[in-house]
């Protein structure tokens, strides 16, 4: 599954500012951690997964509409 999503993880740091907000995500994560708000923690990881969903959607829906088109 690793190697299958190599590209995507690659591909997905390409869009603008997204490492630059990945990276704030990421210390919003830590700070609940190190503040021992569970339910903040949980809420940030959720919030950044779900971002990460999102792109993936896209992802998909544009292979797909590229495929579909070219087999039209």
């Amino acid at each position: 599954m690793h190697a299958i999503l190599k590209p995507y993880r690659r591909l997905q740091l390409h869009v603008r500012h997204r490492m630059h907000s990945s990276y704030a995500e990421h210390e919003a994560i830590v700070a609940a951690i190190e503040a021992g708000d569970a339910t903040a923690a949980e809420q940030a990881l959720k919030d950044h997964v779900h971002i990460q969903g999102e792109r993936f959607t896209d992802l998909v829906a544009n292979i797909e509409r590229l495929h579909d088109s070219a087999y039209d």
